[in-house]
């Protein structure tokens, strides 16, 4: 089964030491990375060449590896290696939407998620209420948060299309209210160690607002690029 499909391709991947193409699918994207679906073997630090439909060439090297072994595939996450390519422009994917300018079916790329890196808050409560919950953040992306519920974490009246205002304390003292709805809700282990998540999708920002917040995206994204590539090199 092949899985490159030129309507959701971005260009043509090959190893630089090989000239090898490498088959593959692109899933997530973001300021300085693009994640793909391949079935071939690539090692940490693999360096490689895209070449862009309109755009030239884009190097990556790959930064992270995930395997699904019933699959018998990989998720990797490529970064440019040029800090200076605007990447959704060189790929033509709408940095707002994710969908790809040559994907006649109007299928989306989904935002690229980052850990904060330290242990972060964020004050939550359902539209209009003034009770609220401080919910731990496990994950960002430039579109929501993914948050847990602190143990014991007792009842929490979230559910799916729940509409949330949200708190959100960036490590410059800065502070983000925007609105969010909860799209969906699972849990993990059980009593006494359940733990409850919600994954949410933004719905509104003030135009002030969502500048701070990519700003503090592509910092965020910067330092955890900056931890995978010194372990790379430990």
């Amino acid at each position: 089964m092949s899985l490159v499909n030129l309507d959701k391709s971005v260009g043509h991947i090959r190893a630089i030491s090989t000239e090898q193409l490498v088959e593959y699918e692109p899933y997530e994207f973001s300021a300085h990375c693009l994640g793909i679906i391949s079935p071939q073997r690539l090692e940490l630090g693999t360096r490689l060449t895209m070449d862009t439909h309109h755009h030239g060439s884009v190097q990556f090297t790959v930064l992270d590896k995930v395997s699904d072994i019933k699959l018998g595939l990989f998720r990797y996450r490529l970064i440019s290696e040029d800090d200076n390519v605007e990447l959704s422009k060189a790929l033509e994917i709408d940095p707002n939407s994710g969908r790809l300018k040559l994907d006649r079916s109007g299928a989306q790329l989904q935002s690229a998620r980052f850990s904060p890196g330290e242990q972060i808050y964020v004050e939550t409560k359902t539209f209009g209420s003034t009770y609220g919950y401080n919910l731990e953040v496990v994950d960002f992306s430039k579109t929501g948060l993914l948050l847990c519920a602190p143990k014991p974490c007792g009842t929490i009246p979230f559910s799916e299309k729940t509409l949330l205002e949200l708190k959100i304390m960036t490590g410059d003292n800065k502070v983000i209210t925007p609105l969010a709805k909860i799209v969906r809700k699972f849990t993990e282990g059980s009593t006494p160690q359940l733990s409850r998540y919600f994954a949410t999708k933004f719905v509104d920002f003030n135009s002030d607002e969502q500048m701070k917040w990519d700003l503090f995206m592509e910092s965020l994204e910067v330092r955890n690029i900056d931890k995978a590539m010194m372990a790379l090199a430990a």
